[in-house]
């Protein structure tokens, strides 16, 4: 799936938060609920009113973006694909 970072994430998101960082704002625009995206593995709890967890592995460059953005370097809009 493709996964697309808007600058309204950007501006929203929190450092360090695993839950309302840039990417997983960006899978609650999607209709995920609950996202987790840790250093392994991104987790959501369900999506559009349909309850199930489901897992993927981080990929490396979510992680770097997410690096970035953890440090206030300049982070620009983006999409990833992961395996949702």
């Amino acid at each position: 799936m493709k996964l697309k970072i808007t600058q309204d994430n950007i501006d929203h998101g929190l450092r360090g938060s695993s839950t309302s960082d840039p990417v997983a704002l960006a899978l609650k625009d999607k209709g995920f609920v609950r996202p987790y995206v840790g250093i392994n593995e991104i987790t959501v709890h369900g999506r559009n009113n349909v309850v199930f967890l489901k897992k993927c592995p981080t990929p490396p460059e979510v992680l770097a973006f997410l690096e970035r953005f953890d440090q206030s370097l300049a982070v620009e809009p983006t999409s990833f694909e992961v395996a949702l």
